[in-house]
């Protein structure tokens, strides 16, 4: 039986591929699993209208035969953006298995990706039936029912969900996202806190609860979830956001100003904190003292020259008072430590064609031709920093000499339309006015003759 079978899937398959006018050659099949699993063969098979009668032939000689190739087939038509034809297959696979999970899933999934709600209700009532712990069944059937606004169903079904699974912290935080999103805060924040009751050292959780608490204007719960988050975490970056959630905390309640200032007394008596170094840094931002912000970045760069994240915040600071020395001072230290990064090597060009210090651009732009020679990006970068230095001759020279060593068409093309820009750019450019003579200059003022009285006219 079993050869049989195989032998039926791999015709009919094969007979999918001819009706599509595929060059594929159809594969030995193994047994078809419980459920439909045909993620690799859908992406080769190209479906025709004439598969379906090849389905309803084996129907009644072979179901499981048929659910595989059903699957097949309907995999194949949401591929492709079909989803008529997707669903017309679908609904056929659950009339000849009306139990068949798989195929009550797929059309699920179908009736979703096509917004028809009552369907997608439907199916997913009968599948939720069998799997009332199913998250992905509850979700289908709620987010069909808030899109046809009947709110207090969705919610239902959400609840029942939680009724079923009330030990399940990824079930709470799915419910209070909703309840959430519907506005219910106090309702959302009660399941927040209990899936933290549940999970009391998850900080995804407690990261959520936190801005819950924030959301619900309660500033002090909040303030004590993210300290406890701060003291807990190990990831830098999760420090960093629960040290910004705490200065934005402060700020509501008017008490950043103090908050900072302890802050700078934490660090005048512990100086190796990081994390102060980054609070107060932000705490200048969001209290907007450009001065004192400065100060901290540079006291922070000093303490901790490897920090490399510091360094960029210290670049930025220099950019926005337009300090653009202090930015190449840095950008040229990070350079020498990671002579191989392109990246910083283009931001230290730009930060001295900022400066009008081109010259020295291009120096850089050279260095990193010669670490990456057969890249022509940077002599076109160079090109532009002479276009910027309006020194046209130069920068058409550059542009010239790329199109000759160009062997793409798309760059050659690119290359001689900039070369008709520059020159057209180069004709319309006011003469430069000529210099005077030094010599004139110099000349001393020609004495002037004492004006003789006009002779008068004879009468």
């Amino acid at each position: 039986m079993r050869r049989r079978g195989g032998w039926a899937l791999g015709v009919v398959i094969a007979s999918v591929m001819l009706a599509a006018g595929g060059a594929c050659t159809a594969k030995k099949q193994p047994e078809p699993p419980a459920k439909s699993e045909a993620k690799s063969e859908a992406a080769v098979v190209k479906v025709s209208p004439s598969v379906v009668k090849a389905i309803e032939a084996l129907s009644t000689t072979d179901p499981q035969i048929a659910l595989r190739v059903y699957s097949l087939a309907a995999e194949a038509y949401q591929a492709q953006g079909q989803l008529e034809r997707a669903q017309q297959i679908s609904e056929a696979a659950v009339n000849a298995a009306p139990n068949d999970e798989g195929a009550l899933s797929r059309l699920l999934g179908v009736y979703q990706q096509q917004g028809k709600h009552d369907q997608a209700i439907d199916v997913g009532t009968r599948l939720i039936a069998r799997h009332p712990d199913n998250i992905s069944y509850t979700q289908a059937v709620a987010n069909a029912q808030f899109a046809k606004g009947e709110v207090e169903a969705g919610m239902a079904t959400w609840q029942r969900l939680a009724q079923s699974r009330p030990d399940d912290a990824a079930v709470r935080l799915k419910v209070a996202n909703v309840l959430q999103g519907q506005g219910k805060g106090e309702e959302a924040l009660a399941q927040f806190e209990e899936a933290a009751k549940l999970k009391p050292q998850d900080l995804s959780v407690l990261q959520q609860l936190g801005q819950a608490y924030v959301a619900n204007l309660k500033p002090e719960q909040a303030k004590q979830v993210y300290e406890r988050i701060l003291a807990t975490a190990k990831e830098p970056w999760i420090q960093r956001d629960a040290g910004r959630q705490l200065l934005v905390i402060a700020q509501q309640q008017q008490a950043l100003e103090p908050m900072l200032a302890g802050l700078e007394a934490l660090l005048a008596k512990t100086p190796d904190d990081l994390m102060a170094h980054w609070q107060l840094i932000d705490g200048y931002v969001m209290s907007d003292q450009p001065d004192k912000l400065l100060t901290a970045a540079e006291r922070a760069v000093k303490r901790f020259p490897e920090d490399q994240e510091l360094s960029w915040r210290l670049v930025t600071v220099y950019r926005q008072q337009r300090n653009w020395d202090g930015a190449i001072t840095v950008l040229k230290r990070m350079v020498d430590k990671n002579p191989a990064d392109g990246n910083l090597r283009s931001q230290l060009v730009q930060a001295y064609a900022d400066a009008g210090r081109a010259k020295e651009a291009v120096a850089v732009l050279e260095a990193s031709a010669q670490h990456d020679p057969r890249n022509p990006s940077h002599q076109e970068q160079i090109a532009e920093l002479y276009v910027r230095a309006n020194q046209l001759d130069e920068a058409i020279a550059r542009y010239e000499a790329l199109l000759a060593e160009a062997t793409d068409e798309a760059r050659k093309t690119s290359y001689t339309v900039r070369l008709a820009q520059l020159t057209q750019q180069k004709q319309l450019a006011p003469p430069a006015p000529a210099p005077s003579p030094p010599a004139l200059a110099e000349q001393p003022a020609a004495p002037t003759e004492p004006a003789k009285p006009a002779k008068k006219k004879r009468r």
